[in-house]
């Protein structure tokens, strides 16, 4: 890490020889966010941002609310490496922090502004207030409809879908496509994220620039996983409010690709197949000639 010295009090409480908790971060810096659910003494949940090159993090005691006008104690404990994003298991008895913790969520956040600066005055959690929240979560689904069936079908975390070739013309061509059923749908679509879903479709038709960008976003998303990923095996997923949504708007408007993801998902589903990547050239196969290209 940049800043080991920043993890001196989260090593001064445990024993490398008595706990599998990681006790060193050699990660590529990103911006992660996890929550997980820690069964201990109290049981909480954790929340952790990463930022400098560690977790800053906070117990919440009584965890995550369903209602945004719900307030919650987080009390800011010490950094944690950044590997913790990761880890799952049972600490034993005996030491600190005693207990199961599981992986509750995980993501990528994005600061409105400067985080260090908004930490020192205790306001790294601005709240925007918007009269509309549905362009925000249309945003969201053009994003989660072409991350969720691939990552999950091929068993890869997020980053690899900027990684891999094939997943890369995947990802890209169902970006490109859910933006043009949101738009023949007259969907407004707000910002989330560094662009405008206007400004990444401008990306996406400029020849060259999707790959160069790829370069930069895809060491952030490493070690992220799509909320399908632990579902797929279970037969539940989200796939039908994703890309089953998408293909019912835009109802004779083509999408080829929202098709073929819809089926590979119930496929895989279904046929309680084990997620790699040789669905996805059979997601490739599949399509009608001239779709990636």
């Amino acid at each position: 890490t940049k800043n080991p010295q920043k993890l001196d009090t989260y090593r001064a409480k445990r024993s490398a020889d008595r706990t599998t908790e990681p006790f060193s971060s050699s990660r590529s810096p990103g911006q992660r966010f996890v929550v997980q659910l820690h069964a201990a003494r109290a049981r909480h949940y954790d929340f952790r941002l990463e930022l400098d090159g560690v977790l800053k993090s906070w117990a919440v005691p009584k965890g995550p609310s369903p209602n945004p006008k719900d307030k919650r104690l987080a009390v800011h404990v010490e950094d944690h490496p950044v590997e913790y994003a990761d880890f799952e298991g049972k600490i034993p008895k005996g030491n600190y922090g005693a207990g199961e913790v599981i992986v509750w969520d995980q993501g990528i956040w994005t600061p409105i502004d400067d985080p260090n600066t908004a930490l020192e005055k205790g306001k790294l959690f601005p709240v925007e207030i918007v009269e509309d929240v549905r362009p925000y979560k249309a945003a969201k689904l053009m994003y989660n409809a072409a991350i969720s069936p691939l990552a999950a079908a091929a068993g890869v975390d997020n980053g690899e879908l900027l990684t891999d070739r094939l997943a890369k013309r995947l990802f890209f061509g169902l970006l490109r496509e859910n933006y043009a059923i949101l738009r023949h749908a007259r969907v407004p679509l707000a910002r989330i994220g560094p662009f405008h879903p206007d400004s990444v479709s401008r990306i996406l038709r400029t020849p060259g620039l999707p790959a160069l960008m790829a370069v930069f976003f895809r060491s952030s998303l490493r070690g992220t996983y799509c909320s399908m990923a632990p579902d797929i095996t279970t037969g539940r997923t989200e796939i039908e409010a994703y890309n089953g949504h998408l293909i019912r708007l835009a109802q004779d408007f083509p999408c080829p690709l929202n098709r073929a993801a819809l089926a590979l998902i119930e496929k895989v589903v279904n046929g309680r197949l084990t997620p790699r990547r040789e669905h996805l050239q059979h997601l490739a196969d599949t399509l009608p000639e001239g779709v990636l290209s």
